[in-house]
């Protein structure tokens, strides 16, 4: 059973604004993305994630750029992520499948839509294993016209944790999709942007939920 909730819709700022986000299905070993509102040149950004512990493999899709396939996090954790670009063409797809190549059971994805932005490099990737959030994942300082894109993926038990991106610079809207693998698991995958060049680290915090399991921060900047 799969439950989506989208929140947000204001940009970061600058040249580089926040268009859309599309929100995602599984199948067997794929995800499957509906690809967000955007028009041609616009950036196309993917986070992606399993649910079996680290190792796996994510296969990029025709057109795509790679920038983490999942395989190499700092700690293998059920929400390592796959991340992935591109720059949108004249005619883009309803929906793109992102297929875990490795024995492990895909859980779900966000796609967010930026104008524009021509470029995006991997920044960082923190992982954790059991316990509550409260991490700092360290950034690298943006230029002035770039954007940081911090996304972060939560593996909790049968409650739904809400958690929030901050670093006490000026940040975009939230988006979250929380994607209901069954009554006793649950994955939210979140989103949010930040334009101030003052932007060192960032933070991820929540509530003291006993049940938490696994969670992973990436970094993405874009320029």
């Amino acid at each position: 059973m799969l439950f989506h909730k989208i929140l947000g819709a204001a940009g970061a700022g600058g040249g580089i604004a926040f268009v859309d986000v599309g929100t995602s299905t599984n199948s067997g070993n794929d995800v499957i993305i509906t690809v967000p509102t955007h028009v041609e040149g616009d950036l196309l950004l993917v986070r992606v994630s399993t649910r079996d512990n680290g190792g796996q493999t994510w296969a990029t899709p025709a057109g795509w750029t790679m920038l983490a396939d999942g395989s190499s996090p700092a700690l293998n954790t059920d929400t390592d992520p796959g991340v992935f670009y591109k720059i949108a063409g004249a005619s883009e797809p309803a929906t793109v499948t992102f297929t875990v190549s490795t024995a492990k059971v895909p859980m779900g994805g966000i796609m967010l839509s930026y104008s524009g932005a021509t470029s995006a490099a991997l920044d960082t990737i923190t992982s954790y294993g059991d316990g509550t959030v409260s991490a700092i994942n360290t950034a690298t300082s943006i230029s002035a016209g770039e954007v940081l894109v911090c996304m972060a993926a939560l593996y909790t038990g049968a409650r739904t944790s809400v958690f929030t991106i901050t670093d006490g610079t000026t940040a975009g809207d939230e988006r979250v999709e929380q994607v209901y693998i069954n009554t006793t698991k649950k994955i939210t995958i979140m989103a949010t942007e930040f334009s101030d060049t003052a932007v060192t680290t960032t933070s991820v915090t929540t509530a003291a939920y006993g049940d938490i399991s696994n969670y992973a921060v990436t970094n993405v900047i874009l320029s």
